[in-house]
Order: C-alpha cells, then sequence, then structure tokens
C-alpha cells in the first residue's frame, strides 16, 4: 500500500484540478474576512472572526466530488486500476490508498482555507468570540466532515469506469446532500 500512495501522492504534483482546488480555497480564506470587514465598515454591524471561519465546510464538499472524481477517473481512464490489479494489488487497498489520499487532501484544502482566513482575519476582525474549546470542536467536526466526503466521493469514483459519469454523480451527490 505504500507504493500505492506513494504513486497517488507523486501524482498530485502535476495534477491540475489540485492545484487549482488549492488556489480556490486560499483566495476564499482571504477574501472571506476582507469582505466581512468591508461589510463590517459598510453597515455598522460588527462582525467576528468566528461568523465565517468554517464557512470551507459549504465549499469543501463541491471541490471534493470535482477532484475525487476526476483524480480516480483518470485511473479508470488511462488503464490504471487495471494495471494495478493485474500486478497483484488487492482491490481493498487500491481503495484505501484512493481514500486515504483523498482524505489527507480534504484536510489539506481546509487547512490552506483556515491559515489565511486567520492571518487576515485576525488583525481585522479581532480574536475569536466563543470559548476555544468550542471552537477547536467545531473545527475538528469540519475536517472529519471533509474526510467523510473524501471517502464518499471515492466510493462513488471507484464504482463507476466512466470519468464523465462519475464527475457528474459526485457533483449531483454533493448537491443531495447539502439539501
Amino acid at each position: 500500500m505504500n507504493k500505492l500512495l506513494s504513486a497517488n501522492f507523486f501524482r498530485l504534483r502535476k495534477n491540475k484540478c489540485f492545484w487549482g482546488s488549492l488556489a480556490f480555497m486560499f483566495v476564499i480564506g482571504i477574501a472571506s474576512p476582507l469582505l466581512r470587514y468591508r461589510d463590517m465598515k459598510q453597515s455598522g454591524y460588527i462582525n467576528n472572526l468566528d461568523n465565517g471561519f468554517f464557512m470551507c465546510a459549504l465549499f469543501i464538499g463541491i471541490i471534493l466530488a470535482v477532484f475525487c472524481s476526476l483524480f480516480i477517473g483518470t485511473e479508470h481512464n488511462d488503464g490504471t486500476i487495471r494495471n494495478k490489479i493485474i500486478v497483484g494489488q488487492k482491490r481493498e487497498t487500491i481503495y484505501l490508498s484512493n481514500m486515504v489520499t483523498c482524505s489527507i487532501i480534504a484536510i489539506t484544502m481546509c487547512i490552506v482555507f483556515f491559515v489565511p482566513y486567520l492571518s487576515v482575519g485576525i488583525p481585522l476582525l479581532g480574536f475569536f468570540v466563543a470559548d476555544m474549546k468550542m471552537i477547536v470542536m467545531i473545527g475538528v467536526t469540519v475536517l472529519v466532515l471533509s474526510v467523510t466526503f473524501a471517502s464518499l466521493f471515492t466510493l462513488v469514483a471507484m464504482l463507476s469506469q466512466n470519468k464523465a459519469i462519475i464527475a457528474v454523480a459526485c457533483i449531483l451527490f454533493s448537491f443531495g446532500l447539502f439539501a
């Protein structure tokens, strides 16, 4: 399984969808406190850092649906999964390595949102008003939610061989989970 994980992480270096997703989360992490600060100055209503800190939970489902479907769907299209099975890898280890890879990427995307949000938000909006224990608990819940999304989208992506069907199914599934 170590070889499968290292191969997946090696593929990430060239994956445009991965880098685009990270860039999107970074930009949203910077833009959100700036927009809240501008809104606070215009309306006079005091916005705390707490109000939008966990906004990445809204975006992570959709972004992971796109990423997981394209990342795993490429393996199906290129015949990589078939080659892994021919070499002697078990289907369980292939699924587990893809799930671990997508889960680590999900956590990374959340962290890429949190760090710029805090670095821009603390000087503009102040520190957290809520109890720190509750902030940590909700933060862990968001990370577990992102891992859950990653595992569900990995499951959907591993069930079908058509990349287009996988992408549409994962995106519809993510919107269905929000409803």
